[in-house]
């Protein structure tokens, strides 16, 4: 079988076309903070297998019941180093079992009314409804230009307090993430349970990318 040049040339170009679409990936590396230079595939990867990890956690590692103090080496970075003090020990165990966390009932909604009146409070710098401080609305207020234009994740919530704060001062779009479910009726607003964020990640093979990630301590 004789193959002209010009075919020669022709399958030598397919094969580099091939080459480099296979390697595309691993020139194609992030760049940013706990990325070290990974490539988008890998750090793809690397997430999903920690959603799951997360999903099905080991079961040694899960306190039953709940731990009723900070843990010792834990104390400093929860308290931010005494910025945030702990001034007094609340124990509520709210064990969220699997049966619980299956049931996909919505448990409460937030209407675009609830949460004008919460940032309306804000506005009118009026302590958090549960505890009667003020200690959040001052230090986000602080750091307002962290949050302003920017995708806010918030972690653990019982009443969306810092959701409020965070919409005060110009977050562009608020995820909860929570062991309940409940749901806003806004538009720059979603709620979840930590679980179907888990399971909608995994199955779409996604990331969702964050600017700032604001804890929300009980």
């Amino acid at each position: 079988m004789i193959i002209s040049n010009k075919t020669l040339g022709l399958i030598v170009i397919i094969l580099l076309i091939v080459i480099v679409f296979l390697n595309y990936d691993s020139t194609d590396t992030l760049v940013g903070p706990g990325t070290r230079g990974l490539s988008r595939s890998t750090y793809l990867k690397k997430c999903i297998d920690l959603y799951k990890k997360e999903r099905n956690p080991d079961p040694k590692l899960i306190k039953r019941p709940p731990v009723r103090e900070i843990p010792a080496d834990m104390y400093d970075e929860f308290t931010m180093y005494g910025k945030m003090p702990n001034r007094k020990y609340w124990y509520i165990n709210e064990v969220y079992s699997d049966s619980t966390s299956n049931n996909k009932t919505i448990m409460q909604e937030y209407s675009i009314m609830d949460i004008a009146k919460l940032v309306e409070k804000v506005k009118n710098n009026e302590p958090q409804p549960h505890y009667g401080d003020k200690v959040l609305n001052e230090l986000m207020g602080n750091y307002s230009s962290y949050v302003k234009d920017k995708s806010v994740v918030v972690i653990g919530t019982q009443l969306p307090w810092v959701e409020a704060i965070a919409y005060y001062h110009g977050a562009t779009y608020i995820t909860t993430l929570d062991y309940t479910r409940k749901k806003y009726r806004v538009a720059n607003m979603n709620w979840y349970h930590v679980n179907d964020f888990l399971d909608e990640h995994i199955e779409k093979r996604k990331i969702e990318e964050f600017d700032v990630d604001l804890l929300k301590k009980i």
